[in-house]
Parts: structure tokens; C-alpha cells; sequence
């Protein structure tokens, strides 16, 4: 006999390396996370295509996973000083993003503009550190979140060598510190249906099954702010389920023995995802 076992929604980030700039993310594209299990995405390079997209999901008339998504980049050379910085993050939090995306530089000045602005307006700050700043600037303001662990590798020049990997190795327990006392987010992370990779990694690093389980829906849920529906089993949550084959407790490479996925509330048998996948 067959033993299903459900496993709560994957909360992936970021799916960006689908996203052009001129064109939202293919169908296709969408088609894949849910295929494997991803029912909730965050996109870290924003558009207003983006945003009908999100809707156009949101409504049912395009399938796929939520969308959660930040803007447009909000750091130079698209702005420069602290008052630039505070009308972008407003005019992106009345345009309806849920983050704002910081990749690149700014001065220390308006950094610490673009996190307070953020704060009061209710948007979280996303994205890679300041690297002319440094780690510090960032501990000190509290970003929301991290994108990418690569970005502790990074002096203030931009610039990562093969020769800097001890010191960075040796740090990596301080980071980690910071980044708690500081409330920061990481995402380490590869995007979209790896997702199952980047747990057999979090395990392969000394997480149990179940924390990278965590990691992957409660934890992600938290990330997403108070009153996210997704990332536990519970009455009033959404109905995003993935139905395994076997138990991803006792061995990690289970999540992707995928029996079927519910999609807000729609049944998706193993059958019916490999009919979506040979469609156009």
C-alpha cells in the first residue's frame, strides 16, 4: 500500500532568473514550481508587469503560485541621494510591492533613509548588502532580509577571491550572530523547483530533515509578514498542500517524491501535473 505523506507548501526565493526586464516570467515557468511542490514565490526584480501577473494569479486567470514581489532596484545609479531614496520607497509601497530590492551602492546616508523610510511606510527592505558599505551598515540598520549568502563573501570593493574564503569561513559563526541580534533574514539561496536541492544541502550542513522542512514553510511563512496564509496546516490558512510518496522526515530526498500538490484548494494528481507539463 501506498503511504502519503503531507508536507506543508514550499515558500521559495526568489524565482528573478526567469523575470526580463521587458517581459513577466513565462507560463511555463510558473507551471514548474508547482509541478514541484512551490506554491508561493517571491520575485526580487519588480515591474509592473510583475504586478498584473501577480494579480492575473491571484484572480485565477493565470495558474501558477502567490507571487509576492518587490520593485525596481532602489540604489544607484537610479537614485542617489537620501530624498530620492524616500520617494522611491513611497512611491513603490502606493504602487503595491511588497518589498523594496536594494542591489547596489548608496551612501551611508541614505541607506539609513531607505530603512527608515521602509519601516514607516510598511515595506521590508530585500536584497544584497551594501557592499560599499559593508555587513556592518547593514547589522546596524536592520535590512529585512538577505538575498543570497554569497553576499558575505564580498569585500567593499565588490570584490571576492579564492584567497578570502578562509577569513570568510572563520566569520561565518559572527555572521551569524549579527544577523540574529539584527532580526535579518538570509535566503541562501537557488530559486524556483531546486528547492529540493537547497534542502538536501540544508541537511547536508547539519540540519535535521524537519528544520529544513521548516525553513522551507513555517519559517518562510514568518518571513512573509503577519497575516500570511501559507506555511502551516491550519484552519483559515490557504489550501497549499504537497502530497509525498514517502516520509521526507526520515530521508530528505523524499520531498520530491511527489504524489500530487493542492493549489489553493485544487486537487493536482501526479497524472494531471505531467498532462500540465506536456502542455503549451
Amino acid at each position: 500500500m501506498r503511504s502519503h505523506v503531507a508536507l506543508v507548501a514550499f515558500l521559495v526565493c526568489p524565482f528573478a532568473t526567469g523575470v526580463s526586464q521587458d517581459s513577466a516570467p513565462p507560463r511555463t515557468l510558473l507551471r514548474l514550481f508547482v509541478a514541484n511542490g512551490v506554491t508561493t514565490v517571491v520575485n526580487l526584480r519588480g515591474t509592473p508587469q510583475i504586478l498584473e501577473l501577480r494579480s492575473a494569479v491571484a484572480s485565477g486567470r493565470v495558474f501558477g503560485p502567490a507571487i509576492y514581489t518587490a520593485g525596481p532596484f532602489v540604489n544607484e545609479p537610479f537614485v542617489t541621494t537620501p530624498d530620492e531614496v524616500e520617494q522611491a520607497v513611497v512611491a513603490q509601497k502606493r504602487a503595491g510591492y511588497d518589498f523594496v530590492k536594494l542591489h547596489g551602492n548608496l551612501s551611508r546616508e541614505a541607506y539609513a533613509r531607505l530603512n527608515a523610510v521602509a519601516r514607516r511606510e510598511g515595506i521590508r527592505v530585500i536584497g544584497h548588502a551594501p557592499r560599499n558599505l559593508g555587513v556592518e551598515a547593514m547589522f546596524e540598520e536592520r535590512q529585512y532580509a538577505v538575498a543570497h549568502g554569497e553576499e558575505f563573501l564580498y569585500d567593499r570593493n565588490n570584490n571576492s577571491t579564492d584567497s578570502s574564503l578562509p577569513q570568510v569561513e572563520a566569520r561565518i559563526p559572527e555572521f551569524a550572530r549579527s544577523m540574529v541580534r539584527a532580526g535579518i533574514w538570509l535566503t541562501p539561496n537557488v530559486p524556483g523547483f531546486s528547492a529540493h536541492d537547497e534542502l538536501a544541502d540544508l541537511v547536508a550542513a547539519g540540519l535535521t530533515p524537519f528544520q529544513a522542512l521548516r525553513a522551507a514553510t513555517a519559517n518562510a511563512a514568518d518571513f512573509l509578514g503577519p497575516g500570511a496564509q501559507q506555511g502551516v496546516v491550519a484552519v483559515g490558512q490557504n489550501a497549499d498542500l504537497v502530497l509525498l510518496d514517502a516520509n521526507p522526515l526520515e530521508n530528505i530526498a523524499n520531498s520530491r517524491r511527489i504524489a500530487g500538490v493542492v493549489l489553493r484548494g485544487r486537487w493536482l494528481s501526479r497524472s494531471d501535473i505531467e498532462r500540465m507539463l506536456e502542455g503549451p
